[in-house]
């Protein structure tokens, strides 16, 4: 059967009341559905018959959150071709790994990155034929309107990769039918969207959350998508917020935990806002009680993946506990299962796995890797989890933090959530590591809170360790507190522990 999501996401809003809608809200302005869709055709029309992109290849997207992202990852679908949007914090060597590995003879970018590649063509890889830079009027040039190629449902749409916070990243090849799933789950049933929402997502579209938030969920019902092609800084998000009065906000739980320490950031601010949304790393919950202390908003927690899409399991309005993950999102179906893939019970912990329309077909040129997450219809997230007897699901972390202390299993997360509630602390990461006695030791590494230098370092150690002993049992108990001024982080935001990790074994 005929399909192509780019009917779902845009073609279908033009023969509706929502052609004059804004769909995206931006720096220089807004832009209505209608003209979305001609620009749409403008380059798909340019990316065909100029360019020479045939359906199936791949087209690299390398660019900030901004309306030609979202024109040119809607073109490169409806010409039958793959999108693949990729971090724009990527170096040139990072970018070369993209091209060479989607083998994609089309880069999509704009003046402000291809300064950082001078010669794009040589330097990318062998693969490379044209460079399309999209503040030039080349692709501008008005025609009519393009027919939407017909793909199934089961053809691949787009690429995401994977942050590579565990290895080396991954192309993660996402169905055209997978973008309708998504944007009928999730943000139907917990966000309850709207065409009168403004949807503001400080994760930005290279990552699944950010895409479905910026782009599928808006889309789906013929909302407003507001795209800064800044960095999400505390102070970029505030006045963002201050400008475009969103009424639905998406972030990480470690920029929540920024904002609470930046000027402006009050339930005025958060007025317009009806749902504060945080996935992408666990979420604390004493950071969700200082949040809605200071902007009178709870945050409503899920986990999510790239694999995945986007969240599959979340708290939700009438169905909120803080400190946990939430109940899965209708639509898919999740277990908790131990090492032999069997499922364990309430209480007991155990690797989750997910199932449902909008999961991937499996990583790019990557069988092994394929095989050993994607299980007969089942995705095998790498998160470790317990489901308490009502239902929710706890976080415990990934499937390669999880360690062994004096032979009992030990979960970062726990030991995070006890120091981040210790006055001295704003952020803190748990590893474990083999110590010379080939034992694994734990050690925490924490960025200490803004205060007057009252104590000394070591003073302030000595209260941490105090206040641990105090609430852990003493398997659970770091050998080793180190002070840093930040933590190590993916491109998407995550705290990397392979690097804490490496800097414990002696790397810098």
């Amino acid at each position: 059967m005929d399909y192509n999501a780019t009917t779902f996401l845009l073609d279908r809003h033009l023969r509706s009341a929502n052609a004059q809608r804004v769909g995206i809200i931006h720096a220089a302005g807004s832009l209505t559905y209608a003209q979305i869709a001609a620009a749409v055709d403008r380059a798909a029309h340019y990316l065909s018959w100029q360019v020479g992109v045939q359906p199936e290849q791949r087209v690299v997207l390398y660019l900030p959150d901004s309306a030609e992202l979202v024109v040119f990852f809607l073109a490169t679908m409806k010409i039958g071709a793959v999108a693949v949007p990729v971090s724009t914090f990527a170096t040139a060597a990072g970018l070369a790994f993209y091209m060479v590995d989607t083998r994609a003879r089309v880069l999509v970018s704009c003046s402000d990155l291809l300064m950082k590649i001078p010669d794009a063509t040589r330097s990318l890889g062998p693969y490379l034929r044209s460079v399309v830079n999209v503040d030039g009027d080349e692709w501008q040039e008005e025609c009519g309107s393009v027919e939407t190629f017909p793909v199934t449902e089961t053809d691949s749409a787009f690429w995401l990769y994977t942050s590579g916070s565990t290895g080396a990243q991954k192309g993660v090849i996402h169905r055209h039918g997978a973008i309708e799933a998504c944007g009928r789950q999730y943000c139907r049933e917990v966000l309850a969207i709207s065409p009168e929402d403004r949807c503001y997502s400080a994760s930005k579209m290279f990552f699944a959350y950010g895409l479905g938030n910026s782009l599928f969920f808006p889309f789906s019902v013929g909302a407003a998508a507001v795209l800064s092609s800044a960095r999400s800084e505390p102070e970029t998000v505030v006045r963002s917020i201050r400008q475009h009065r969103p009424t639905l906000f998406f972030a990480v739980p470690t920029l929540y935990s920024q904002l609470l320490t930046t000027p402006g950031v009050d339930s005025g601010l958060f007025a317009s806002v009806r749902m504060c949304i945080s996935a992408g790393e666990p979420l604390p919950e004493s950071l969700f009680h200082a949040w809605r202390e200071r902007t009178g908003q709870p945050l409503y927690d899920g986990i999510g993946s790239t694999e995945a899409l986007h969240i599959f399991c979340s708290n939700r309005a009438d169905r909120l506990r803080p400190g946990s993950s939430g109940q899965p999102v209708q639509g898919y179906d999740l277990k908790i299962v131990d090492p032999c893939g069997q499922e364990v019970g309430p209480g007991e912990s155990g690797q989750l796995w997910v199932r449902g329309d909008a999961t991937a077909t499996g990583y790019w040129n990557r069988r092994e890797a394929t095989h050993g997450t994607f299980q007969g219809g089942w995705l095998a997230t790498g998160d470790i989890c317990q489901k308490d007897a009502d239902g929710y699901f706890l976080h415990l972390g990934r499937k390669d933090d999880v360690f062994k202390s004096s032979g009992q299993w030990v979960s970062p997360r726990e030991i995070e959530d006890v120091l981040l509630t210790c006055r001295h602390t704003k952020e803190a990461a748990v590893v474990g590591m083999r110590a010379a006695s080939g034992l694994t030791t734990i050690k925490a590494y924490v960025v200490l809170a803004d205060e007057p230098a009252t104590a000394s370092p070591e003073e302030v150690r000595h209260s941490m360790h105090i206040h641990l002993r105090q609430r852990l049992p003493k398997y659970k108990l770091p050998a080793d507190i180190e002070f840093l001024p930040a933590l190590p982080r993916t491109p998407t935001g995550k705290v990397s522990r392979a690097a804490l990790r490496e800097r414990g074994n002696g790397g810098s």
